[in-house]
């Protein structure tokens, strides 16, 4: 795998059933607490990317449930020590909205927004995405990371965001500066206004955007 750089070849992605149950039968002849629990966390992710490799929709569902599942755990021990516990999440913007995503599951966003609501406190949802610069790509196992230039506009899943770009692709990119724009969500909503539906899920989904005018890429964390 390392010298291919092909991750198909990893054994969560390439063992077979018979490959699983030497594992299982391995493990259960000493494994302790701790090895059992990674042996469950292991089977779950294998199941995960086996269901996406095939295109099955429950992939997504089953790992937006692993989400929740570790984060209440990690939550209901800092709410013990402390009585004003703080969580701050970054993942893709797939992931953190409120109500049903793009992908039509309830991610770790909503299940974040119920958890507050239930809790009588608040979630504060931001989008943060880039309007132009230079994306980080995989390029293989234990291979350099690639760099390719993007307009976030000319993806044909951000075309929505196009309103928002327009007066800042227009300029050269040296004309940028850093200066971000910030947009406050929470005033479109309930106004009446006829959005599309994009920029509806946007807005709803949502509680801030702040759009950066040009990223640069960041490195592989190990």
């Amino acid at each position: 795998m390392r010298e291919s750089g092909n991750p198909g070849q990893i054994f969560l992605l390439a063992s077979t059933g018979a490959d699983m149950q030497d594992l299982d039968a391995g493990i259960n002849v000493d494994g302790n607490a701790a090895t059992l629990s990674l042996l469950h966390e292991f089977t779950l992710s294998r199941k995960i990317y086996q269901l996406n490799a095939r295109g099955a929709p429950e992939s997504n569902r089953l790992r937006a449930e692993l989400f929740e599942q570790h984060l209440l755990a990690k939550y209901s021990k800092a709410a013990f020590a402390s009585p004003t516990p703080h969580i701050l999440l970054k993942f893709g913007d797939d992931h953190l909205g409120k109500g049903f995503n793009i992908l039509h599951q309830r991610d770790l966003g909503n299940f974040v927004a119920e958890l507050a609501d239930g809790e009588g406190t608040r979630s504060l949802h931001i989008l943060v995405l880039g309007a132009r610069g230079t994306h980080a790509i995989f390029a293989g196992y234990a291979k350099p990371l690639g760099h390719e230039p993007f307009v976030m506009s000319d993806d044909p899943a951000y075309k929505w965001i196009s309103p928002a770009v327009a007066d800042l692709l227009a300029q050269q990119p040296d004309k940028y500066g850093k200066t971000l724009t910030h947009y406050d969500l929470r005033s479109l909503r309930f106004r009446g206004i006829d959005f599309p539906p994009e920029w509806e899920r946007i807005v709803y989904s949502y509680d801030l955007f702040v759009l950066i005018p040009e990223l640069s890429p960041g490195s592989l964390i190990q």
